[in-house]
């Protein structure tokens, strides 16, 4: 099979999984990736619960120990913020969807700012740094779980 039918191929079988999976599972957050620059409609929000599972950590910002951890299924995304001189920022960032979502080191000295909603909504104090692996994942979700709260500052 050629290489554009094979991409057609998983293009249709991810959308099928998208209506049979239940959101914010590994292979429904796979699917929403895979379809995610097709034009389409929004996705449906995930449930927080189901956002903040490992198979979700797609980055995080910061150094090891004090890192700012980013989960994203669908078009439902978050982070979690472990360290910050300001102490009603630490912990669960709301909850949102939108269909525009996207993170990239577009700030000022290549830090990191998160888009939606038509513009730039969070910028960061880091670059954003792409997960690499799946025990990296593992290794960031453990560090995110331990601030299970909301940011109190809400």
């Amino acid at each position: 099979m050629s290489r554009q039918k094979q991409l057609i191929v998983d293009e249709v079988e991810a959308m099928q999984n998208l209506r049979t999976q239940t959101p914010g599972s590994d292979v429904w957050s796979r699917s929403a990736r895979l379809t995610k620059n097709l034009p389409r409609r929004q996705l449906p929000p995930v449930p927080e619960a189901a956002l903040f599972q490992a198979h979700n950590v797609t980055g995080s910002t910061g150094s090891r120990d004090s890192a700012s951890i980013y989960y994203q299924s669908g078009d439902t995304f978050s982070h979690v913020t472990t360290q910050h001189q300001d102490q009603t920022n630490i912990g669960r960032s709301l909850t949102r969807t939108h269909m525009d979502y996207h993170i990239g080191n577009t700030g000022r000295d290549g830090v990191s700012q998160e888009f939606y909603g038509g513009k730039v909504k969070h910028t960061s104090r880091n670059p954003f740094m792409p997960v690499q692996s799946t025990e990296e994942q593992a290794r960031l979700h453990t560090t995110a779980s331990r601030f299970q709260n909301p940011k109190s500052k809400y």
